[in-house]
């Protein structure tokens, strides 16, 4: 699954990249098996993670105690709570594996030590980043305004896959609908 890693930063930053194979060096692989939790709400993000094949559910509780879907993540994307990854502090958020999953992973020890040693390091950091907020910051632009039936027709077209991987019930909880209104729109639509 390395070897996924490495055509996925060659993809970004081009071929000559000093120093790559000291980066993957730094990286662990681990597979997870569906539902099981890679972070926990309470606890601190200790891994940069790279989803080298399968799908996570990134999701929040809410005060009464219902998940609240904030990404799904499909293989080729990153995924960290930056700040507590950082700051080494408590984390809000949850990760569920939601099929069996591959990911590549980097502690903040190792991250460090990339980014001063590896000049090219910063540089895949900084294209991480633009992914993780590129795709928060479309799915609120998107979401917001648009209604469930809207929401469920952007999901078709710009995510079909989901449809097939993924629970009603997650995918309602992404949509934020309830799951029997994601039924009707599958109906209709």
């Amino acid at each position: 699954m390395i070897s996924v890693l490495r055509e996925h930063i060659l993809n970004r930053v081009g071929d000559n990249v000093d120093g790559l194979e000291t980066v993957l060096a730094h990286f662990l692989v681990e597979t997870f098996q569906k539902n099981e939790i890679l972070q926990e709400e309470g606890t601190v993000c200790k891994y940069v993670y790279f989803i080298a094949s399968g799908c996570l559910q990134h999701f929040i509780y809410t005060p009464d105690a219902e998940e609240v879907t904030n990404e799904i993540l499909i293989e080729h994307t990153w995924y960290a709570d930056i700040q507590s990854f950082s700051n080494q502090t408590p984390t809000k958020e949850n990760i569920r594996a939601l099929e069996e999953t591959v990911v590549c992973k980097i502690t903040l020890e190792h991250f460090q030590k990339m980014m001063v040693t590896v000049p090219q390091f910063p540089i895949v950091y900084s294209r991480i980043l633009e992914e993780i907020v590129q795709q928060s910051k479309h799915r609120v632009e998107n979401f917001l305004s648009l209604d469930a039936k809207e929401r469920f027709k952007w999901l078709q077209q710009h995510r079909p896959d989901l449809l097939k991987r993924v629970s009603n019930k997650v995918i309602a909880s992404y949509l934020g609908i309830r799951e029997e209104t994601l039924s009707r729109l599958k109906h209709k639509i």
